[in-house]
């Protein structure tokens, strides 16, 4: 996140998955200043973990609707993992 996609502060993050990769990715995203930082799982103890760790909003991507709830957090603007 820091390195790779430059993740500037202010940014919104939306991370997939919050295994050990995800996990790190949600720190270096906290670290770098992003804002909001979304984690999206379905695993609930691994959420309440991202929240822990910076994730100031979590998604269980089981109840669907992620795309929606994305934009509605962030106003349609996340970072873009392809840059």
């Amino acid at each position: 996140m820091l390195n790779s996609l430059k993740i500037s502060a202010g940014e919104s993050v939306a991370v997939f998955g919050t295994g050990a990769v995800g996990m790190a990715a949600i720190m270096a995203s906290r670290i770098a200043g992003a804002q909001p930082i979304i984690g999206v799982d379905i695993i609930p103890t691994r959420l309440a973990l991202a929240a822990q760790l910076g994730a100031g909003h979590t998604i269980d991507n089981r109840a669907g609707g992620v795309r929606s709830r994305i934009s509605a957090i962030t106003g349609g603007r996340v970072a873009n993992g392809s840059r």
